[in-house]
């Protein structure tokens, strides 16, 4: 991975981000953004190098602050996407993407930097600017909350607004991420939360690119796969749900997406009883559903309660449905 210098803008490649201490940036790009790629990073070096100019004078105001923050904290690198990232060369991007999870999760501290938060702004609050923060809403930063062990939420000037482990109960309502899983980060291949409950934290989130809502995930679900931009969305879902499958074969909750018929006891007698259906039994669409792989996580909005039948009790009459109060 490259990480950049705090101070002088040197971008520095890492074999083995366990091996080095840093700062990553967690955040959402704004219309008004200016975005400095990494050919961009290495010509300000360069030429700082050469006059003696602050490198730091040459940059945004959001990577400026980021790493003036980052060296006050005491951290030499920082890791922000568009910086760090070659993305004229589609083989670093691709083992970029695959390796995001990873590097979100060997950072020191990452700082999400919510820039439609007020400064005196109270998360707690039913109407906070933090709980209808755009932040909460975009595919990317599910990883960047659930991978880092410290998050630490800055307002619009970059003010304290707390922590993942301060505001976990708040994040979970906000994001459907369980409380344990925010207090203490879980391996993606060693987690037992289902598929379908995974998915399900995804299914109202957006990407600028529609092969971005499944590329996005593949850290959540501990899976990598090429990188192919301009494949689709569902093309890339579907390849998405393919490696999950062969990674997690016994979670038959993956195929648990579409919408829920009202009333469960009866969609389980009919169920039962095929040939008396008189109305779809667990799909209620316009037109019947007629494919096994969901077309995008926006099919799994109802489906963060399935659980996995275990091996012993598949069979036919053991469908396992979201719990329903009596």
């Amino acid at each position: 991975m490259w990480l950049l210098h705090t101070k002088t803008l040197e971008l520095k490649f890492y074999k083995d981000s366990k091996r080095v201490r840093y700062a990553a940036l967690c955040h959402v790009w704004e219309a008004d953004d200016h975005c400095q790629p990494f050919r961009e990073i290495q010509a300000i070096y360069s030429r700082c190098l050469a006059s003696g100019e602050d490198p730091r004078e040459l940059v945004t105001a959001k990577v400026r602050n980021f790493l003036d923050l980052a060296e006050r904290d005491g951290y030499k690198w920082g890791w922000l996407d568009t910086a760090c990232i070659d993305k004229t060369s589609s083989a670093e991007l691709s083992e970029a993407i695959n390796s995001m999870y990873r590097w979100y999760c060997d950072a020191d501290v990452c700082y999400a930097s919510l820039s439609d938060v007020a400064d005196d702004d109270s998360p707690l609050l039913p109407e906070s600017d933090f709980r209808s923060s755009r932040w909460h809403t975009r595919g990317w930063t599910l990883q960047e909350l659930i991978a880092p062990h410290t998050v630490v939420f800055l307002s619009k000037s970059w003010d304290f607004i707390g922590t993942k482990a301060s505001l976990a109960g708040v994040l979970e309502e906000i994001t459907g991420v369980d409380l344990p899983l925010l207090a203490s980060p879980i391996p993606p291949e060693s987690s037992t939360i289902s598929i379908a409950r995974r998915m399900s934290r995804a299914s109202r989130r957006e990407t600028t690119r529609p092969e971005d809502r499944a590329y996005s995930l593949m850290g959540i679900f501990g899976v990598t796969m090429p990188i192919i931009y301009g494949e689709g969305g569902e093309r890339s879902f579907e390849r998405l749900q393919v490696e999950i499958i062969k990674m997690r074969p016994y979670d038959q909750t993956i195929f648990a997406w579409g919408p829920i018929h009202p009333n469960i006891d009866t969609a389980l007698a009919n169920l039962r009883c095929p040939r008396s259906l008189e109305y779809p039994v667990l799909c209620i669409p316009e037109d019947p559903c007629s494919r096994l792989l969901a077309p995008s996580p926006g099919e799994f909005s109802s489906s963060s309660n399935f659980e996995p039948i275990e091996p012993e009790r598949r069979g036919f009459d053991c469908v396992t449905f979201p719990h329903t109060p009596r």
